[in-house]
């Protein structure tokens, strides 16, 4: 890999994630509030201490101060389809965060150009996941009834499904691991975008980056031990900390890592994601080998495809049952 080639993916995704940095230092907060209300003046208090107001315009809507101001105050409850009118109340982008903490830690997510969850946008992460679990099975099993029934009738593949499982294949396999690193940061980066965009979770998403680092690794590994003979444990070391290295170190410094913020029992949900991503891709490739080779074949047409798909699934259900359900 050419160290420029590098610097220039740092460059590109700077351009993309720096006006977004820009904007959240720039925006616009209401905090409306109002006397007699404990945790108002402990919001306030705390937004002094941390010099919040020095690094974005927080405007003070005190409601009882005319009828315009309750006004205002009803139609933002509206708007974000409160059940209960409640104080204090952040407003920032249209989305209406209620009570303390929310209220000053929506205003240092904003500060910090990071994800701003409402309770609505909980909501649509839930059914985009849902969806998410949902399809993923729906197409294994399409595709593995679909190889099943070629194979019995012995008739030659349609080029569709060739180009699927090509597509699906070139998830985990690379065919230049080398130019990979810088794309694994774009990728990465611009996975996390779109999912953010729809709702759904980091640590549910950050399963998907795990087991995708975790394929240009091992291909890569294999790559490198056959070019220098070298022992396949060192190849796979040095191939994880090359992929892996290169991919969150720009995105700790994009601040789409290491936010405060963005933490399940303590970890980085975008950390703990890849982790539990890179330990099921990991294992169910070993699970993988183990049977094909006891049994001489594989079990079923795309096994090679249907496993690490489907281990990555299972966490992402496990995730989604722990952030929605229980």
């Amino acid at each position: 890999m050419k160290i420029h080639n590098y610097f220039k993916t740092i460059f590109v995704l700077f351009l993309v994630f720096f006006p977004n940095i820009v904007l959240a230092k720039e925006g616009n907060v209401t905090f409306y509030w109002d006397e007699g209300c404990q945790y108002c003046e402990k919001s306030k208090t705390e937004i002094v201490e941390k010099r919040l107001e020095e690094k974005i315009n927080i405007e003070y809507v005190k409601i009882s101060e005319s009828d315009s101001n309750r006004e205002r105050f009803l139609n933002e409850v509206r708007k974000c389809n409160l059940q209960t009118a409640s104080i204090p109340m952040v407003v920032i982008d249209e989305k209406c965060f209620v009570g303390y903490p929310d209220s000053v830690e929506s205003i240092e997510r904003r500060i910090n150009g990071e994800q701003l969850i409402s309770d609505q946008d909980l909501n649509k992460g839930k059914g985009s996941t849902e969806i998410l679990l949902i399809g993923v099975p729906a197409f294994l099993l399409l595709l593995v009834g679909y190889g099943l029934s070629t194979s019995k009738k012995e008739v030659v593949k349609k080029v569709s499904t060739v180009a699927i499982a090509f597509f699906l294949m070139s998830i985990f396999s690379v065919t230049n691991a080398y130019a990979i690193c810088p794309l694994c940061t774009v990728a990465v980066g611009a996975g996390l975008g779109f999912s953010r965009y729809f709702g759904i979770d980091d640590l549910i998403t950050s399963v998907w980056i795990g087991g995708i680092l975790m394929s240009f690794s091992l291909m890569t590994a294999e790559k490198i031990s056959n070019k220098f003979k070298s022992k396949w444990y060192i190849s796979e070391i040095v191939s994880i900390v090359l992929f892996y290295g290169l991919t969150f170190i720009p995105l700790h410094f994009l601040n789409m890592t290491g936010n405060e913020l963005n933490k399940i029992w303590g970890i980085d949900k975008v950390i703990l994601g890849s982790i539990v991503g890179s330990i099921l891709f990991y294992t169910s490739g070993k699970l993988y080998m183990f049977l094909k080779e006891k049994n001489g074949k594989a079990l079923f047409p795309y096994q090679k495809v249907v496993f690490p798909v489907a281990s990555l699934w299972i966490g992402s259900l496990i995730f989604y049952i722990i952030l929605y359900i229980i």
